[in-house]
């Protein structure tokens, strides 16, 4: 059958869309808006479909994230700067 595939596929789609409604009707909204609802929606217990409501909510950054860029260069024998990219 043609066609069959998409089906399936929005099947899925849908299948989390009411999963995610029907844990925000029965959870309320204290899933949001808190470092505790974030870690829950983020577990892999979770059904569902996973956003942030940003700029309220934001995620916990990875303490090895670096927050300043900077620029690797070496000195040539002339002084002159090599920049490693």
């Amino acid at each position: 059958m043609k066609g069959s595939g998409i089906i399936k596929g929005l099947g899925v789609t849908f299948k989390h869309f009411f999963d995610t409604y029907w844990v925000d009707l029965r959870e309320g909204k204290k899933r949001y808006n808190t470092k505790a609802g974030i870690a829950e929606r983020t577990s892999a217990e979770v059904s569902g479909f996973f956003t942030v409501q940003y700029p309220e909510e934001k995620m916990p950054v990875p303490e090895e994230f670096r927050f300043l860029p900077f620029l690797v260069y070496e000195h040539t024998e002339t002084g002159d700067k090599k920049y490693r990219c």
